[in-house]
């Protein structure tokens, strides 16, 4: 179900580049769906690797987190 996360997340940014608001409703539906399927997705791994999965789920998103707010990162974006 993580894949069918990831999906969802894809196409919800993708609708958001369009500029009509008669389908907004649709990317936060599939933004939604994508936080439930990867937020759970740890919830699947063997008990034994279970707490190794929530960590590495942790870590992967305080790194998405961190690195467009670093300076290094974001400073040549915009100048």
């Amino acid at each position: 179900m993580p894949a069918g996360g990831v999906a969802a997340f894809a196409l919800a940014h993708g609708l958001f580049t369009l500029e009509t608001t008669a389908l907004l409703a649709l990317p936060f539906l599939l933004a939604g769906v994508g936080i439930g399927a990867v937020e759970d997705g740890p919830a699947l791994a063997l008990k034994e690797s279970r707490g190794s999965a929530f960590g590495m789920l942790a870590t992967v998103r305080s790194v998405a987190t961190w690195l467009p707010t670093s300076s290094a990162f974001s400073g040549p974006l915009f100048p």
